[in-house]
């Protein structure tokens, strides 16, 4: 899943190109990143969140807006991005991204920044319709409040953890204690397993990081000593979110 909307860095063709080349399967994204990732004055952000939708909606179903060719080339999942404060965070795209996850059904995957909004965000594409089911938080592990995971989870929410590389948010004492608890308590189909590479030295081909393999080559076989049943495992390692990106719940 590559998780780049439109207007601020994501190149259909090219992602089209390294499925050919490579023989996997690329999902791509339509939506909306935070602001800053945008040149200022970005249309996006002046879309109402009825236009917003049917731009949404035409990349779920048609053609993403760069592609080219006789092949059309449509996104599989929307992207949303939360600021810090909701009064900072773009309602119309917001809301326009949850009229067209109404229309369409396709899963949402949620921004967050450190797991701010979390709650709030859940509960307003409730209100609009769009069940926990279809919804993805990322990057909630910069928040392991395991009693807020629980609930969460237990509401239907898919709760994306990927900062096992990313010493400043501390995977040792974070990360994998509020893993085990969320195992433990039987919720290991609600939690999907990531590395964020978010900067180029964490790729083998720019530096010396872990690089993207590292999920089966490296994480899978800490889980396996760790213990956890190989049905958790593979769920927490793509069954999760491909049963959701295919609209299927547990």
């Amino acid at each position: 899943m590559d998780c780049q909307p439109p207007g601020c860095g994501r190149d259909a063709n090219r992602l089209a190109q390294l499925a050919r080349d490579t023989g996997v399967q690329i999902i791509a994204s339509t939506g909306f990143h935070r602001a800053r990732y945008y040149a200022p004055g970005h249309a996006l952000f002046s879309f109402s969140a009825e236009q917003a939708a049917g731009f949404f909606i035409n990349e779920l179903t048609r053609q993403l807006g760069e592609s080219q060719g006789a092949t059309s080339i449509r996104a599989g999942f929307i992207k949303v991005a939360l600021e810090r404060l909701w009064s900072d965070t773009p309602h119309q795209a917001l809301l326009g991204a949850a009229l067209a996850a109404r229309q369409t059904g396709d899963l949402v995957e949620i921004h967050t920044e450190q797991g701010a909004l979390a709650e709030r965000v859940v509960l307003f594409f409730g209100a609009q319709g769009v069940p926990p089911q279809q919804l993805v938080l990322c990057h909630m592990d910069k928040r392991p409040d395991s009693g807020l995971h629980r609930e969460l989870a237990q509401h239907g929410v898919l709760l994306e953890y990927d900062t096992f590389y990313r010493p400043k948010y501390d995977p040792e004492a974070n990360l994998w204690p509020l893993l085990e608890k969320m195992i433990a308590a039987g919720l290991s189909d609600r939690v999907v397993l990531a590395t964020d590479m978010a900067e180029p030295g964490q790729y083998l081909a720019a530096g010396r990081g872990p690089g993207l393999a590292s999920l089966p080559a490296k994480i899978k076989p800490r889980l396996e000593r760790m213990g956890i049943p190989e049905t958790a495992i593979q769920q927490m390692l793509g069954g999760n979110i491909a049963r959701r990106l295919a609209g299927l719940t547990p």
